[in-house]
C-alpha cells in the first residue's frame, strides 16, 4: 500500500535535525524528504498532525514558564513579553492544526 500521505518532520525543541535523503516523522515513521514538511497547511497525516499540535503545546508551555519565571536571554533580548508574544504564536499554530 502507498503512502500518498504528507508527514511533518520530527523536530527537537523546533529545530529540524534532518541531513539525509530520509526522516523521521512526527507519527514515528521513516519516510523521504520529499514526502514531509514544516509546513502546517500541508500536513496531511493525522498522526503527524497530532503529534504536532502537542509539540505546538509544549513549546507555548516553555515559553509562558519563561515569561512567568522573569528569564532574560541575553543573547537574542528575549525578555517576558517576547516569550509571551512567543507562546500566543505557538498556541495559534497549535489551534490552526
Amino acid at each position: 500500500m502507498t503512502d500518498n500521505l504528507i508527514h511533518t518532520r520530527k523536530t527537537i525543541m523546533g529545530i529540524d535535525l534532518s541531513f539525509g535523503k530520509t526522516t523521521t516523522t512526527g507519527c514515528g515513521k521513516r519516510r523521504a524528504m520529499e514526502r514531509t514538511s514544516t509546513d502546517l497547511a500541508v500536513i496531511s497525516c493525522p498522526a503527524c498532525r497530532d503529534w504536532r499540535r502537542q509539540d505546538e503545546l509544549e513549546m507555548a508551555g516553555m515559553a509562558e514558564a519563561a515569561a512567568s519565571a522573569g528569564i532574560t536571554e541575553s543573547r537574542s533580548g528575549m525578555g517576558p513579553d517576547e516569550f509571551r508574544a512567543l507562546a500566543a504564536q505557538h498556541r495559534h499554530a497549535a489551534e490552526t492544526i
